[in-house]
C-alpha cells in the first residue's frame, strides 16, 4: 500500500521524545515495514458495557470466552485500559476522534451530536482509499448522533415503538445480526482494502442472553451476554479467515465502558467514575509476521490511544488535534512516558441537576473532584473503597491542580446542543434525561449542587421504576418514584415519571399535579407542558389545552405531537384553517408521522382538494401499511376520483 509519509519518519515519530538505541529504532522500523507492506484492512470491534474482569483472558474463571482469549494470545492485551467517560455515545466519540469529551464536546446523550468539524478515524481511512462500513448494535449510536462521518455504509436501521416513553436503550439488534451484515458487506468489497467497525450491544442492561447461554449462566445473565457476544466475535473472525482476510487485517477490540454491578451501589454505568465503569478490555492484534503475539502491556492506556495506534500501524500521519498517543512503542516493549487519564461524567448534572464528576487518574492514584472530594491509592486499593483525601491534602491539592490544568489543556470549543429529532429526544428523555434545558453551561458547577454519592439511592430507585413501568408494573413503579421523591423532593425526574405513570393508569388529575410540580421545578421543561395539554384535551378543557400546547411549542417547536394535537383540537372547534396549518407543521418536523399525513388527507378532502387528499393518504399508507383508517380513507378517495381499480386493490392488500 502507498504510505502517506516515509517509513523512516514514521519510525522517528513513534519514538518521538523517547530515548532509544539504534537497534531499538531498527526494530520499530522493521515492524512498520512488515505490517504496512502486508496489511490492508482495519477491523474495530467495540463491545458495549464490557468489564475486563469478566473475561477469561483477564483472569476470570467463571466464564468461557475462548474467542476473545484467542485473540489476546494472537496479539497484545492491555491490562490497564480506561475510557474517559462511562457513557456509550461520548465514549465512542472519543474512540473515533482520539480526543477527550471536553474537546469533541459530546458530554452525554442529551441532545449532543458529534460535529462535522471533528475528524474521525473513518474519515482518515476513507481519504486513503479504504471502503468504510459501520454495523451498529444499539440505537444509541444511530447516524443522527454524528458517528457516521466518513462511513460509506452505516447500518443502523432499527425497529422501534412509536409510543412516547419507549426506552431508546432497549432498541438493539443481536450480535449475530451485526456479524451477518458485516460479513456480507466485507464480501462485497471483492478484495479491496476496507475499514469495518462492529458495535456489539448485547452485554448492556437488561441482561437477557439467548439460549444456551441463558441456561449455562443461570443466575449470572451478564456473563451469559458476554459469552454469547464472544461466540459472535468468534464467528466474525472465522468469517474473515474463510475469506482469507484475517492475516492481513489489523484488529482492535475494546469495551466502551464497564458496568457497576452493584459496586459503589451503582448497578449499571454513567453515574460515577470509579474504575468499575471506566476500566475496559483492550486487545490489539496487528497484522504482519513481525507483530507481537501473546504480549501484555501493564501501563495505563486510554481508549483515545486506539485511533493514533491504528494510524501508526498503517504508517499514516496522526492529526495534530488528536490527544491520544500511539502505543506501538509500548507494544514493542520500549520505554514510554507514563500516561494519565482525565475522566468525567455529566449524567448527574444533565439529568438531575446534581453535581458533575471529574477525575484525574495515574497508575498510582485517582482524584475525583466532587462536592465531597475523593482520593484513592488505586495501585493498592483497586476497588476504591478507602477515600484518603482528608488525611492527604497535599497530594489531593497536587492532583486537583493537574486535573484542572489538564482540562484546560484538552478542552476545545465544546459542541452545543445538537438538533436531534423530537422522537429521538422523547426516547432519550424516557431514560431520565429530563432535568435541564438545552444549552446548559457545562462549566464547573462548584460545590453548591448535591453530590451524586448522596443521591445514588434516588437514582437507582428511578432506574428501577423505569423497568417496572416498561413491564406494566405501574403500581410498583409509582411506589419507587414516591419513595425517591420523599428522599429528594426537588428531583424533577421522579415527579416527571410519576406523572407519566399516573397518566398511563388513567389518573389524569394525579398526573396533572405531578406535571405542575415539574413545571414549578423547571418552567422550561417542554414535555411537562405537553402532557398537561394532553390532560386538558382529554378533559375537554379546550382553552387550557390550547394554551398548554402553544406553550409546549414555544419551548420546543419540534414537538410534532404537540403540533398534531393542536390541529386535532382546532378540528374539534371547527377551525379548519388553523388545523391545516398545525398538521402541516407536524409533517414538516417529522415527515414520517403517518397520523399527521392521514389527518391532512381528511382536511384536504373536506375542503374539496381531492388530489392533495389522495397524496396525503398514500403517504400515510406508505409509512404505515397496517394503518387501517388511512387505507379506508385512501380507498374512499380513490372511489370519489373514479379509480375503483385502485380502491379495490388497496382494500385487498
Amino acid at each position: 500500500m502507498a504510505l502517506a509519509a516515509p517509513v523512516e519518519k514514521i519510525a522517528d515519530r513513534i519514538g518521538r521524545g523517547i530515548p532509544h538505541s539504534r537497534l531499538a529504532r531498527l526494530w520499530v522500523l522493521g515492524l512498520l515495514c512488515v505490517s504496512t507492506a502486508s496489511a490492508q484492512n482495519v477491523i474495530l470491534i467495540t463491545i458495549d458495557t464490557l468489564r475486563p474482569d469478566h473475561l477469561g483472558c483477564y483472569g476470570y474463571r467463571r466464564i468461557q470466552t475462548p474467542h476473545l482469549d484467542g485473540l489476546a494470545r494472537e496479539g497484545v492485551l492491555f491490562t490497564n485500559a480506561f475510557t474517559p467517560v462511562p457513557v456509550t455515545l461520548p465514549s465512542h466519540a472519543s474512540i473515533f476522534t482520539g480526543t477527550y469529551p471536553a474537546y469533541h464536546g459530546v458530554r452525554d446523550f442529551y441532545r449532543f451530536v458529534l460535529e462535522e468539524r471533528h475528524t474521525t478515524l473513518a474519515e482518515l481511512l476513507k481519504a486513503q482509499g479504504y471502503a468504510t462500513g459501520a454495523f451498529v448494535g444499539g440505537a444509541v449510536l444511530q447516524a443522527k448522533f454524528g458517528l457516521a462521518q466518513g462511513f460509506d455504509y452505516y447500518y443502523d436501521r432499527f425497529q422501534a415503538s412509536d409510543e412516547p416513553g419507549f426506552r431508546l436503550d432497549r432498541v438493539q439488534r443481536r450480535a449475530d445480526e451485526v456479524v451477518d451484515e458485516a460479513l456480507a458487506w466485507i464480501r462485497e468489497q471483492n478484495g479491496n482494502k476496507f475499514f469495518a467497525w462492529l458495535h456489539l450491544f448485547d452485554p448492556h442492561h437488561p441482561y437477557e442472553p439467548p439460549e444456551p447461554y441463558r441456561s449455562r449462566y443461570q443466575g449470572r445473565p451478564y456473563d451469559g451476554e458476554i459469552a454469547y457476544t464472544d461466540a459472535a466475535v468468534g464467528r466474525f473472525l472465522q468469517g474473515l479467515r474463510d475469506q482469507g482476510l484475517y492475516q492481513s487485517s489489523h484488529v482492535a477490540l475494546l469495551g466502551d465502558h464497564g458496568e457497576g454491578l452493584g459496586e459503589h451501589q451503582e448497578q449499571t454505568h454513567g453515574f460515577f467514575i470509579y474504575d468499575s465503569t471506566l476500566r475496559i478490555p483492550l486487545i490489539l492484534r496487528l497484522a504482519g509476521s513481525g507483530a507481537p503475539r501473546g504480549k501484555k502491556v501493564d501501563g495505563l492506556v486510554r481508549s483515545i490511544d486506539v485511533m493514533p495506534t491504528l494510524l501508526q500501524a498503517l504508517g499514516l500521519p496522526i492529526p495534530d488535534e488528536v490527544q491520544g498517543r500511539g502505543l506501538l512503542a509500548s507494544v514493542l516493549g520500549k520505554a514510554s512516558p507514563a500516561l494519565d487519564l482525565y475522566c468525567e461524567t455529566y449524567l448527574p448534572r444533565l439529568h438531575f441537576n446534581w453535581s458533575e464528576l471529574r477525575g484525574y487518574r495515574t497508575g498510582m492514584h485517582k482524584f475525583i473532584e466532587a462536592p465531597k472530594p475523593e482520593l484513592y491509592h488505586v495501585a493498592r486499593d483497586r476497588e476504591e473503597t478507602r477515600n484518603v483525601w482528608a488525611s492527604e491534602r497535599a497530594l489531593t491539592n497536587q492532583l486537583r491542580q493537574r486535573l484542572r490544568e489538564g482540562f484546560q489543556r484538552y478542552a476545545g470549543t465544546a459542541s452545543q446542543a445538537g438538533e436531534v429529532d423530537q422522537e429521538t429526544l422523547e426516547r432519550l428523555q424516557s431514560l431520565g434525561y429530563v432535568a435541564l434545558s438545552p444549552g446548559v453551561d457545562l462549566g464547573e458547577s462548584g460545590t453548591s449542587l448535591p453530590d451524586p454519592k448522596d443521591r445514588i439511592h434516588v437514582y437507582e430507585l428511578i432506574q428501577s421504576s423505569l423497568l417496572d413501568s416498561e413491564a406494566g408494573r405501574l403500581d410498583a413503579a409509582i411506589r419507587k418514584l414516591e419513595q425517591a421523591r420523599q428522599m429528594a423532593p426537588d428531583t424533577l425526574a421522579a415527579s416527571y415519571f410519576l406523572g407519566l405513570n399516573r397518566f398511563k393508569q388513567g389518573d389524569l388529575e394525579g398526573a396533572k399535579a405531578q406535571f405542575e410540580h415539574v413545571i414549578q421545578i423547571n418552567p422550561d421543561f417542554a414535555l411537562a407542558h405537553y402532557y398537561l395539554a394532553s390532560i386538558h384535551l382529554a378533559a375537554h378543557r379546550m382553552e387550557e389545552a390550547e394554551e398548554a400546547f402553544r406553550q409546549t411549542l414555544k419551548l420546543d417547536a419540534k414537538n410534532y405531537r404537540a403540533h398534531f394535537n393542536l390541529g386535532a383540537l382546532y378540528v374539534r372547534r371547527g377551525m379548519t384553517a388553523h388545523a391545516l396549518e398545525a398538521f402541516q407543521k407536524a409533517v414538516e418536523v417529522n415527515s414520517g408521522y403517518f397520523l399527521a399525513h392521514n389527518a391532512l388527507g381528511k382536511l384536504y378532502e373536506f375542503r374539496g382538494q381531492l388530489h392533495r387528499a389522495i397524496a396525503s393518504y398514500e403517504k400515510a399508507v406508505e409509512l404505515s401499511p397496517s394503518y387501517e383508517e388511512a387505507r379506508k380513507n385512501l380507498a374512499g378517495a380513490y372511489l370519489k376520483a373514479g379509480r375503483r381499480d385502485l380502491a379495490e386493490k388497496i382494500l385487498k392488500q
